[in-house]
């Protein structure tokens, strides 16, 4: 006489690991970037603030932005972050290069600082778009202030050179 249980415990594992595998893949398709492939390139931004500065914006699409602060005639600050767009608004997210854990140690202690009611340091930058052309884009920032980048022509940021330990 053959037992049938390993063939039962057989197909409730293959159920199993079918049933996981697709909240996984729910679970990574509702959390991943959404960008908006409008953006992605290079943009030359300007403040109503600083209209004489210049910064290069790089979206990529992969969800990654760095930015290019020119500060005097030779030098720049870079600045990394993650985007997205969600409900109309441009997201900037601080350390999109972390690992998992130093994101989870991060978003921590911002929640213990927020408890004690402390300053959060790694909030998102959030901007509401308020203009969106193929060749411009207006945005306003938290504090009312305004953005605009500017489709880059290849001509109006100058190439910034950056020494490394490596070179």
């Amino acid at each position: 006489m053959s037992d049938c249980r390993p063939k039962s415990v057989r197909r409730r594992l293959t159920i199993a690991a079918l049933v996981l595998l697709v909240l996984g893949g729910g679970l990574w398709w509702s959390t991943r970037p959404r960008i908006d492939p409008r953006l992605v390139g290079t943009w030359n931004g300007r403040t109503a603030g600083e209209p004489h500065l210049v910064s290069r914006y790089q979206f990529g699409g992969d969800g990654r932005l760095t930015t290019v602060v020119p500060v005097g005639s030779t030098d720049a600050f870079v600045f990394r972050f993650g985007w997205c767009v969600r409900s109309g608004q441009l997201v900037l997210e601080h350390h999109p290069d972390s690992p998992w854990y130093a994101k989870v140690v991060s978003r921590v202690t911002d929640i213990g600082n927020q408890l004690l009611g402390r300053q959060m340091s790694s909030q998102p930058l959030v901007y509401d778009v308020l203009n969106f052309s193929p060749d411009r884009v207006r945005l306003r920032d938290q504090n009312g202030g305004f953005l605009t980048l500017e489709q880059d022509s290849g001509q109006s940021v100058p190439e910034v050179v950056f020494f490394t330990a490596s070179n």
